[in-house]
């Protein structure tokens, strides 16, 4: 499928040449030839600007290309991971090599597009080296020959201890630029005024070759240069775009700043880098075609997270490739829709709607699963490391044990992050790579028309039992429509919201793994489960009421409730009609009185099991006879004037005087108050809120009366329930008083509960943190929370405090090898550098006790000399040591409080004067865990 789709690009981007006319320039020969060659240097310089051209041409980007690429999309899904192109830490000169662009901060090499000795006895030898189009770059910061950091002189010569005498200068790419790029001793014959690089962040180096001399090239140096190079649009910072504020113009180069934010580079590419006019790099795309917004959500998360981008792409890399690379830093995807390129960002996303089954208009298909192979718990991030001369390294493994001891086995792969420059963000990358991989799909859904609003990169829910997604939130990748008959067909893959805080290290728990689920088998109630008979219930002053007496026991150990439903049977009633819910019994209730009856009623009573979410088939019982209203008014009443005994006194048969004080009937009163309490229903239904209040006496199986006192404000808005409800209850059968205050919004409560009497005084709370407020109402204190099934006191200061046991864990050794490297070269003083590392894991928040110890040795003094712990490269601040004396032994203590479960990498940093070696070091790293 991957092949067919490659293949499907391609022709597509044929149209595409075809469209502009470079598809016959092409073909003809007439882009990318160099002319006869006259010396080797001619030919290096010719072919590269040829290369120019033929990029430049093939860069221009019209709505059929844009086409190619999301057909190229299709393949990359299925492909793998990006590739990088080239080698940005080699100094090369390649007649076939594209245009280097570099972005973010890093160390470039670049492409030598001019070499020739000169001069006396050709004792120079000069290089023009192009190191990034794109320009103008914001800034070069450092020369480094052989590896060691050189000052860059501006036109002076740079001596070189065992090197000799070099001149270098730089540029950064105006466009255009004033004069040739030139430094003294002078410049070769052929390289005139007209030699112009505009656009290009560029060096000159000339080497003296000086045979007689002490101290000569024996030959050329590898040089490269660290800088922060490719400017970028922001629409954030563009007053044009809706919510921008700022000079920025998508336009207008000269308006773009420096940046480090992957999706700003990703977008950049998008819009393409122009020279007279022409795309020289990137895509080109018109802006017709970019989703915008997408991207500046992007951005907005990569801040967030303190994501970077840092790198070279080249000319002659694949285009989609390349934006595949910039996303990737960012933890981002491309996204087509239509003619139009956006990305999808990793980022925790709010349910938008509902898919039921009335929105489902065709057939459905859902893939339950990822296969095996694809579904790994383990992968080994590569990226590169400043630390490292800034070469690709490979990180310590990103593993997930949960999901090794579900898989039964670790299936892990090695992937590489070429524009991520920093440790920790290749490992939460790689953390976001392992869950999107667990998550299934895809899911293809043929919806309404309706659907057409949605696109790709939202989140909605499907609740279609049938094809077992109960409540599975879903992220949208890509939106078909058909004009046949207007179906709009999304495909999607299951969105796991929690893996987003385990990915960025906020917990240390993973989600489980994703996984679609049939329908609940909920049990019915068998036959002879329960039974149903008719009666009363005598008080202690012989009254009656008619009640149902519903009795027997849950058949099922599975369920979680037992509901009660009732009806006043007709006799034509179908089973599923006409139900009242009484209540949602506990599965082990064994007997329920029905009050709310008429005297000499017939009713049938329903009982059915509950297995959340879902309830299963009715048991239908009945019909019986409820009982009759007995009243004893001449020995249960004390005072004059009380009817006969059993006289029925309801609102039927109220004598006529209470017409004539009413000017109504009591069946007319309760009428008009049933039809205003209708309409005030009706009317707070459409505003979406309501309020309601209750007053009444209810009685326990004895007789014994209850009073019931409850007011309540709710709201129910576009499916988000809340509601505030107070209550406050006598019960004179259990002898208990109770009150209750609690507030719900979308599936939290908060509350608190009082209960007196019945053999024991409790006072319950419900939240999940409680804070604490000073006597003017300020300054929050957040002391006790609950997290992960336990409580946790915050802040408290305690004058006393008994404790039976206390349980202080044993410190446990780093999990990780000691490991660092250190070499003693030339230069004073030398630089801050890494000389031992450990790798500390935390299962979960705790402290890390870090001792390092160093031997030094001294072939003079006083000599300075610096050490320090840095943990993920923030500095310990009770860490540093230093001086200028002759100490050789010396040892650095440092504690650092890890507030999140994960790796945290300790290194012990050195700096010294040359005077200084460095023979022994060790260092310890132990990871105190607290045990509830």
């Amino acid at each position: 499928m991957s092949k067919f789709l490659a293949t499907a690009a391609v022709v597509v981007g044929a149209v595409a040449l075809a469209a502009t006319g470079v598809g016959a320039a092409a073909s003809a020969g007439l882009i990318g030839t160099a002319g006869t060659a006259a010396t080797a240097t001619t030919a290096a310089t010719a072919a590269s600007f040829a290369g120019l051209s033929a990029t430049t041409l093939t860069s221009v980007a019209t709505l059929a290309g844009v086409a190619a690429a999301g057909l190229s999309f299709g393949a990359s899904a299925l492909a793998p991971k990006p590739s990088q192109g080239g080698s940005q830490t080699s100094w090369k000169a390649d007649p076939q090599a594209g245009i280097p662009y570099a972005m973010g901060r890093t160390y470039v090499s670049g492409n030598i597009v001019y070499r020739k000795a000169w001069g006396k006895d050709n004792q120079y030898q000069t290089l023009v080296t192009v190191l990034s189009g794109g320009g103008p770059h914001a800034a070069i910061e450092q020369m480094f020959v052989d590896k060691e950091p050189r000052a860059i002189g501006a036109g002076a010569v740079v001596n070189i201890p065992d090197y000799g005498y070099m001149w270098a200068g730089y540029q950064l790419g105006a466009t255009p630029e004033a004069s040739a790029l030139t430094r003294a001793p002078g410049a070769p014959t052929g390289w005139s005024a007209d030699c112009k690089l505009s656009g290009y962040a560029a060096t000159v180096v000339t080497l003296k070759f000086d045979t007689k001399g002490d101290h000569t090239l024996t030959s050329t140096p590898d040089i490269g240069w660290v800088g922060r190079w490719a400017c970028v649009y922001d629409p954030r910072r563009d007053s044009t775009y809706p919510g921008g504020s700022g000079a920025h113009r998508i336009n207008d180069e000269r308006t773009w700043e420096w940046s480090q934010n992957p999706y700003l580079h990703a977008l950049t590419w998008l819009v393409g880098r122009r020279a007279n006019g022409k795309v020289v790099l990137g895509v080109g795309a018109p802006v017709v075609g970019i989703i915008m917004a997408q991207f500046v959500e992007g951005a907005n998360v990569a801040d967030a997270n303190g994501w970077k981008l840092g790198g070279v792409v080249y000319s002659t890399d694949d285009k989609w490739n390349a934006f595949k690379q910039m996303l990737q830093a960012g933890g981002g995807e491309p996204l087509r829709l239509g003619a139009q390129i956006g990305c999808l960002v990793n980022t925790p996303r709010v349910s938008l709607a509902t898919i039921t089954v009335g929105d489902v208009v065709g057939e459905a298909s859902v893939q339950a699963t990822q296969s095996r192979r694809d579904r790994i718990n383990a992968i080994i991030p590569r990226y590169r490391s400043e630390a490292n001369d800034w070469t690709v390294v490979a990180g310590s493994p990103v593993v997930v044990a949960d999901y090794v001891t579900f898989d039964r086995r670790q299936r892990q792969k090695e992937v590489e992050y070429s524009l991520v420059q920093d440790l920790t963000q290749s490992q939460q990358l790689a953390r976001y790579d392992i869950e999107n991989a667990r998550e299934f799909g895809p899911v293809t859904l043929p919806l309404k028309l309706r659907w057409m609003g949605y696109r790709p990169g939202d989140v909605v829910t499907a609740t279609l039992p049938e094809l077992g997604l109960v409540n599975q939130d879903l992220l949208l990748l890509q939106r078909g429509l058909s004009p046949q008959d207007g179906t709009v067909t999304m495909t999607a893959r299951s969105e796991t919201a929690g893996k987003h805080p385990f990915a960025l290290g906020q917990t240390g728990t993973p989600p489980a793994t994703p996984g679609v689920s049939g329908p609940a088998l909920i049990p019915v109630p068998g036959a002879s489960a329960w039974s149903l008979a008719g009666g009363m219930i005598t008080g202690e002053n012989g009254a009656t009421r008619p009640v149902l007496l519903l009795s027997g026991a849950a058949d099922s150990d599975v369920i979680s409730g037992i509901v009660v439903e009732y009806r006043e049977s007709t006799g034509q009633q179908d089973a599923g009609t006409g139900w009242l819910t009484v209540t949602t019994l506990e599965p082990k209730a064994e007997q329920l009185t029905i009050t709310d009856v008429k005297d000499g009623g017939v009713y049938q009573v329903a009982v059915s099991y509950r297995k959340d979410p879902g309830t299963g088939g009715r048991l239908i019982l009945g019909p019986v006879t409820a009982g009759q209203t007995q009243v004893p008014w001449q020995d249960g009443v004390v005072g004059p004037g009380k009817p006969e005994d059993n006289a029925d006194v309801t609102r039927d048969h109220l004598p006529d005087a209470w017409h004539d004080w009413t000017g109504k009937s009591g069946v007319e009163v309760v009428s008009d108050l049933n039809a205003a309490i209708a309409m005030i229903a009706a009317e707070q239904m459409r505003s979406g809120v309501w309020r309601g209040e209750t007053d009444r006496i209810v009685y326990a199986d004895d007789g014994r009366p209850i009073r019931v006192e409850v007011e309540a404000l709710g709201s129910d808005v576009d499916g988000v329930k809340q509601f505030v409800a107070f209550l406050k209850e006598v019960d004179s059968s259990a002898k208990t008083s109770k009150f209750l205050f609690s507030a719900r919004a979308d599936g939290s409560i908060v509350g608190i509960e009082g209960i007196a009497g019945g053999g024991f005084d409790q006072l319950s709370f419900v939240a999940s943190r409680f804070l604490f407020v000073d006597e003017n109402g300020g300054n929050p204190i957040n002391a006790l929370t609950y997290e992960g099934g336990v409580w946790r006191l915050k802040a408290a200061a305690v004058e006393r405090l008994w404790v039976n046991t206390a349980v202080v864990p044993a410190r446990a050794k780093a999990t990780g090898p000691v490991q660092g490297t250190f070499s003693s070269t030339s230069g004073d003083p030398l630089p801050l550098m890494e000389v031992l590392r450990a790798v500390v894991t935390l299962a979960e928040p705790g402290w890390i006790d870090i001792d390092v110890s160093i031997q030094q040795g001294f072939t003079s003094t006083p000599a300075p000399w610096h050490l320090e712990i840095q943990v993920n490269g923030h500095q310990l601040d009770e860490s540093p040591r230093g001086g200028v004396e002759g100490t050789s032994g010396v040892q650095s203590f440092g504690s650092y409080y890890a507030s999140a479960a994960g790796d945290y990498v300790v290194t012990a940093m050195w700096q010294a004067s040359t005077a200084v070696t460095l023979a022994q070091r060790a260092i310890r790293a132990n990871g105190q865990q607290y045990t509830v």
